[in-house]
Protein backbone atom coordinates (compact mmCIF):
# COMPACT_ATOMS: atom_id res chain seq x y z
CA UNK A 1 0.00 0.00 0.00
CA UNK A 2 1.55 3.08 -0.76
CA UNK A 3 0.43 6.73 1.17
CA UNK A 4 0.98 10.19 0.12
CA UNK A 5 1.55 13.33 2.49
CA UNK A 6 0.42 16.38 1.57
CA UNK A 7 2.58 19.19 2.39
CA UNK A 8 1.59 23.23 2.37
CA UNK A 9 2.09 26.60 3.66
CA UNK A 10 5.59 25.99 4.36
CA UNK A 11 8.63 28.76 4.23
CA UNK A 12 11.39 27.30 2.12
CA UNK A 13 13.59 26.65 4.82
CA UNK A 14 11.36 24.67 6.98
CA UNK A 15 10.70 21.90 4.18
CA UNK A 16 13.53 19.89 4.80
CA UNK A 17 12.47 18.32 7.89
CA UNK A 18 9.35 17.34 7.05
CA UNK A 19 9.92 15.94 3.97
CA UNK A 20 12.73 13.92 5.20
CA UNK A 21 10.74 12.38 8.28
CA UNK A 22 7.61 11.57 5.63
CA UNK A 23 10.06 9.44 3.66
CA UNK A 24 11.58 7.89 7.17
CA UNK A 25 8.07 6.79 8.38
CA UNK A 26 7.60 5.01 4.80
CA UNK A 27 5.24 8.05 2.99
CA UNK A 28 5.78 6.68 -0.98
CA UNK A 29 5.19 10.24 -2.08
CA UNK A 30 5.06 14.08 -1.33
CA UNK A 31 1.88 16.07 -2.81
CA UNK A 32 1.83 19.76 -3.15
CA UNK A 33 -0.43 22.14 -4.19
CA UNK A 34 -0.55 24.71 -6.92
CA UNK A 35 -1.30 28.39 -6.32
CA UNK A 36 -0.40 31.39 -7.85
CA UNK A 37 -3.14 33.88 -6.60
CA UNK A 38 -4.32 35.21 -3.02
CA UNK A 39 -7.99 36.25 -3.57
CA UNK A 40 -9.06 38.51 -1.46
CA UNK A 41 -12.74 37.68 -1.94
CA UNK A 42 -13.96 34.73 -2.71
CA UNK A 43 -17.63 33.86 -4.35
CA UNK A 44 -18.18 30.41 -2.32
CA UNK A 45 -17.42 29.87 1.10
CA UNK A 46 -14.34 27.07 2.00
CA UNK A 47 -15.72 23.66 2.29
CA UNK A 48 -12.91 22.62 4.75
CA UNK A 49 -13.45 24.30 7.65
CA UNK A 50 -16.59 24.63 9.90
CA UNK A 51 -17.46 28.39 9.64
CA UNK A 52 -16.19 28.45 5.62
CA UNK A 53 -13.32 31.12 6.12
CA UNK A 54 -9.91 29.84 4.73
CA UNK A 55 -7.08 29.50 7.46
CA UNK A 56 -4.27 31.04 5.38
CA UNK A 57 -4.20 34.88 4.15
CA UNK A 58 -2.02 36.88 1.55
CA UNK A 59 1.11 36.65 4.15
CA UNK A 60 0.99 32.53 4.58
CA UNK A 61 3.98 30.92 2.84
CA UNK A 62 2.94 29.07 -0.32
CA UNK A 63 5.88 28.42 -1.90
CA UNK A 64 5.87 27.45 -5.78
CA UNK A 65 5.61 23.39 -5.42
CA UNK A 66 8.49 23.14 -8.56
CA UNK A 67 10.98 25.03 -6.08
CA UNK A 68 9.85 23.27 -3.02
CA UNK A 69 10.32 19.66 -5.08
CA UNK A 70 13.66 20.70 -5.91
CA UNK A 71 14.14 21.85 -2.04
CA UNK A 72 12.66 18.63 -0.80
CA UNK A 73 14.25 16.10 -3.34
CA UNK A 74 17.79 17.93 -1.82
CA UNK A 75 17.42 16.30 1.10
CA UNK A 76 15.81 12.81 0.12
CA UNK A 77 16.75 9.72 -1.89
CA UNK A 78 13.39 7.65 -2.29
CA UNK A 79 10.04 9.36 -2.10
CA UNK A 80 8.42 11.02 -4.71
CA UNK A 81 6.63 14.52 -5.65
CA UNK A 82 3.96 15.29 -7.42
CA UNK A 83 1.21 18.66 -7.58
CA UNK A 84 -2.47 18.29 -6.68
CA UNK A 85 -3.72 20.20 -9.21
CA UNK A 86 -1.50 22.73 -10.67
CA UNK A 87 -2.27 25.77 -12.33
CA UNK A 88 -1.27 24.93 -16.03
CA UNK A 89 -3.45 27.78 -17.29
CA UNK A 90 -1.78 30.55 -15.61
CA UNK A 91 1.94 29.66 -16.66
CA UNK A 92 4.07 29.60 -19.73
CA UNK A 93 3.49 25.92 -21.40
CA UNK A 94 7.23 26.48 -22.86
CA UNK A 95 8.36 27.74 -19.61
CA UNK A 96 6.53 25.25 -17.36
CA UNK A 97 7.76 21.72 -19.76
CA UNK A 98 11.14 23.16 -19.41
CA UNK A 99 10.96 23.71 -15.24
CA UNK A 100 9.53 20.13 -15.09
CA UNK A 101 12.44 18.66 -16.86
CA UNK A 102 14.14 20.74 -14.85
CA UNK A 103 12.81 18.91 -11.56
CA UNK A 104 12.90 15.63 -13.09
CA UNK A 105 16.80 16.07 -13.60
CA UNK A 106 17.67 17.74 -9.72
CA UNK A 107 14.92 14.74 -8.31
CA UNK A 108 16.52 11.85 -9.95
CA UNK A 109 13.09 10.97 -11.75
CA UNK A 110 11.13 11.58 -8.70
CA UNK A 111 9.14 14.20 -9.58
CA UNK A 112 5.24 13.70 -11.93
CA UNK A 113 2.81 16.57 -12.25
CA UNK A 114 -0.39 16.36 -10.94
CA UNK A 115 -3.12 16.11 -14.43
CA UNK A 116 -5.80 18.75 -13.85
CA UNK A 117 -6.40 22.34 -14.26
CA UNK A 118 -8.02 25.22 -12.48
CA UNK A 119 -10.72 27.74 -12.68
CA UNK A 120 -10.09 31.38 -12.65
CA UNK A 121 -6.68 30.73 -12.82
CA UNK A 122 -6.61 29.12 -16.28
CA UNK A 123 -6.51 32.28 -18.64
CA UNK A 124 -3.79 34.13 -17.07
CA UNK A 125 -0.63 33.95 -19.17
CA UNK A 126 -2.21 34.92 -22.52
CA UNK A 127 -1.04 31.35 -24.11
CA UNK A 128 -4.22 30.21 -26.17
CA UNK A 129 -6.53 27.30 -25.03
CA UNK A 130 -4.98 24.73 -27.33
CA UNK A 131 -1.47 25.52 -26.67
CA UNK A 132 -2.31 25.73 -22.78
CA UNK A 133 -3.83 21.76 -22.75
CA UNK A 134 -0.79 20.74 -24.60
CA UNK A 135 1.02 21.68 -22.00
CA UNK A 136 -0.62 19.32 -19.45
CA UNK A 137 0.97 16.31 -20.68
CA UNK A 138 2.99 13.91 -19.12
CA UNK A 139 6.39 14.97 -18.53
CA UNK A 140 7.73 11.76 -16.44
CA UNK A 141 10.97 10.82 -17.38
CA UNK A 142 11.72 13.59 -19.83
CA UNK A 143 15.42 14.82 -21.81
CA UNK A 144 16.22 17.96 -20.84
CA UNK A 145 18.09 20.59 -20.53
CA UNK A 146 19.44 23.33 -22.30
Amino acid sequence: MRFSRSIAMNPLDQLGEPARAAEDVGFSSIVLPDSLFYSEQVSAAYPYTPDGSRFWDADTPWADPLVATAAMGAVTERIEFSTSVPKLGSRNPVLLARQVAWVEVLTGGRFGPGSASAGRQRSSNGAARRTRRAAGGSTRRSRCCG
